[in-house]
């Protein structure tokens, strides 16, 4: 299940009419209530899986008719069985569902009941004939909606909760077009900025890491999911000591770090590293609280 803790995405406009919304309102797309979610527009969508090999399982036939997802409607309450039976009755076996996001849609000048959608993903558990593989980097976006390029690689390549509210300009189809959204993009997990006295200070004494420049093939690598070996942390600190590098984003813009930045990653961050002049950072993991963590061990 999703954290209680997590925070949700604020719903930006009003859920049906569009109208704007007051900032005091501290709606978010879970606050939506079940009254306005008619005609079975509680759905789930599972996202299949295959991490060991960096594919997904897409153009599975499904109840909804989505071309690529995987999709079901049913009671809120029963997204997640309804999910599983109808996967096993299309011939997929997986392990168990976790669920990873929380989606609101809704459509401007038109009366269409908002779309809540749940988000799980599943990893396969064999082989199977049905639907086709993608690798991470080869999804066709270009023939899904304009709201998966936004979610989905982030999800595919870091595996981390999320949520948004996406505005379409008018009701599903090919042609609609995505007008606002909130969702939090990889963009976002990390800062760039010059360190204050305090924090260059502090920095002195923390660990350092060097990596050598391209083309040493040890200049070019995917950024290591630190968060999952250090339970409880939420942050990775550094001073930039010496060198350049730039962090390519899949989808968004490049980040490039140098010599004197400081640089702060959030759990969930992930990108691909070029090292182009021999890099050197202090590097330090914080709680959730900004309190340097320390092992449990």
């Amino acid at each position: 299940m999703l954290s209680r803790a997590r925070r949700f995405a604020p719903l930006l406009v009003e859920a049906v009419s569009g109208a704007p919304l007051a900032a005091s309102v501290g709606q978010t797309v879970a606050d939506v209530p079940k009254a306005m979610l008619s005609d079975a527009r509680e759905l789930a969508m599972v996202v299949l899986v295959d991490r060991k090999r960096s594919r997904v399982l897409l153009e599975v036939p499904n109840t909804l008719g989505w071309r690529l997802h995987f999709g079901c409607s049913a009671p809120d309450d029963d997204l997640r069985v309804a999910a599983l039976t109808e996967l096993t009755a299309s011939g997929i076996e997986v392990d168990e569902l976790c669920e990873k996001g929380l989606m609101l849609f809704t459509f401007c000048n038109v009366v269409v009941a908002p779309i809540r959608v749940r988000v799980f993903e599943a990893m396969l558990r064999s082989s199977t004939s049905h639907g086709r593989f993608f690798d991470f980097g080869d999804v066709p976006y270009d023939r899904m909606w304009a709201d998966d390029v936004v979610w989905m690689p982030a999800l595919l390549l870091s595996g981390l909760p999320f949520s948004g509210r996406f505005v379409f300009d008018c009701p599903p189809s090919a042609t609609s077009r995505l007008i606002l959204h909130n969702y939090e993009s990889m963009r976002q997990l990390i800062e760039v900025s010059r360190p204050s006295d305090a924090d260059f200070i502090s920095a002195q004494s923390w660990p350092v890491w060097s990596c050598a420049a391209e083309p040493d093939p040890c200049g070019t690598f995917v950024e290591s999911r630190w968060w999952d070996m250090r339970p409880g942390v939420a942050e990775e600190r550094c001073l930039i000591i010496a060198g350049r590098a730039t962090l390519e984003i899949g989808g968004e813009q490049d980040v490039v770090i140098e010599a004197g930045d400081w640089v702060s990653f959030k759990a969930g961050f992930s990108c691909t590293w070029h090292v182009e002049v021999d890099i050197s950072k202090h590097y330090e993991y914080f709680d959730v609280a900004g309190k340097q963590w320390t092992s449990s061990e």
